[in-house]
């Protein structure tokens, strides 16, 4: 149990050596997951709906494969998965303050709690992300 907790300090301490507080207690929300799924279901798999979302939960699941990773994220009301894409994180990261693909993949467990955001997009096998 003493390397589990020590991981998760590490990463605590990688975090805040960013600028990132790993325990901020709140995050300026815009939508829930319920709602974007009964809303924006009806988009065509692979398409992207330019609206800019907020979204914060728990991360119940994370596939990372190769440039890409899909993470499941509980809010209150549901869960909906996250798309994360390589080269569009890591562009986002070098013209701001972001953390890079690599950064997500490593630092983000099972587990945490996270706020992200970014747009819609419905991917070639239909999941809202």
């Amino acid at each position: 149990m003493s390397e589990l907790r020590e991981a998760r300090l590490n990463k605590a301490e990688i975090l805040t050596n960013r600028g990132y507080q790993p325990y901020a207690e709140c995050y300026e929300v815009t939508h829930t997951s319920k709602y974007l799924l009964d809303n924006f279901s009806y988009l065509e798999n692979g398409s992207e709906y330019e609206l800019n979302v907020s979204i914060a939960g728990r991360i119940l699941a994370k596939r990372v494969m190769g440039k890409i990773a899909f993470f499941s994220l509980c809010d209150q009301e549901g869960t909906i998965q996250l798309y994360l894409e390589k080269l569009i994180i890591d562009n986002e990261a070098n013209s701001s303050n972001s953390l890079t693909f690599s950064d997500l993949r490593e630092l983000v467990d099972i587990g945490d709690w996270v706020g992200v955001s970014g747009i819609l997009k419905k991917t070639n096998k239909g999941e809202l992300s």
